[in-house]
């Protein structure tokens, strides 16, 4: 039994990417043994021809009897893959960087008055500093989340006519973000003084029951109610576990609202 039966065929795909990407020239053979306890021979050369008539992988024959594999950076699903991983690591050093910069601050501080050992106050981070740097991270992930939801809505349909292509440049694209998510998600699972600064982006982002009126406003005035109202309560249903989050007019406001009342009561105690 494989240890590849857990990954799915694009995560087999990547594994084969990678290894080619950091070993150009490398032949089938020499790919397969680095990753036979990932997948099946037999898978293995299925994805390596998918990935060559893809003009993912190209190879070149040193003779009649062997291949060198080769990454096409000229294809949009590598060059795209490509700019994904480069935000990734910087990424990556960003968060890492900024962690031991406030850790350092939080050490500091103190130690600037109770101790005698030199220290560089400029270093040291303001509380404001923080919580912009903290707020800003999230900002900074999200924005790029945006970038590729937009271009697969908008550019790579132009640039890729073939479905199955499409299809399989976005499916790389948010797999790799998903990775991301939970790769930072696991990092700041536990550490209490991010949970407000997700809070917040949550609520900046779904902007509460006033974006619901806007939407509601804009359809009702052309005679579209009944539609936008069923939009609506898809939403409301896709945020039941952020609603607490989502929609702070309860306690902002202090409304008469329980957890089990629904959107269009939210809105009419809004609208006052």
């Amino acid at each position: 039994m494989h240890k590849g039966e857990t990954l799915n065929p694009e995560e087999r795909r990547r594994k084969i990417i990678d290894f080619v990407e950091s070993h150009e020239g490398c032949s089938p053979e020499q790919c397969f043994k680095e990753l036979e306890s990932k997948m099946a021979r037999s898978t293995f050369f299925g994805h390596l021809l998918e990935l060559k008539n893809d003009e993912i992988i190209t190879a070149q024959h040193a003779n009649k009897r062997d291949q060198r594999l080769f990454l096409n950076k000229t294809n949009i699903l590598v060059s795209t893959q490509s700019k994904l991983e480069e935000f990734d690591k910087a990424f990556a050093f960003l968060m890492d960087k900024t962690g031991k910069r406030i850790t350092f601050s939080a050490i500091a501080e103190p130690l600037v008055v109770l101790s005698k050992t030199p220290i560089d106050s400029s270093k040291i981070l303001s509380y404001e500093q923080i919580n912009r740097l903290l707020d800003t991270k999230l900002s900074i992930f999200f924005r790029m989340i945006d970038s590729f939801l937009l271009q697969s809505l908008i550019v790579w349909p132009k640039k890729i006519e073939d479905k199955e292509t499409l299809k399989k440049l976005q499916v790389s694209v948010f797999l790799k973000i998903v990775d991301m998510i939970l790769k930072y998600s696991e990092i700041h699972k536990d550490a209490d003084f991010w949970k407000p600064r997700q809070e917040y982006e949550i609520f900046k982002r779904l902007r509460g029951a006033p974006l619901l009126l806007q939407f509601q406003a804009i359809y009702e005035q052309i005679g579209m109610k009944q539609e936008i109202d069923a939009v609506i309560d898809s939403l409301w249903n896709i945020d039941e576990d952020i609603r607490h989050l989502a929609y702070k007019e309860r306690e902002m406001l202090g409304l008469d609202f329980k957890e089990d009342d629904g959107w269009r009561k939210l809105l009419t105690l809004v609208k006052g």
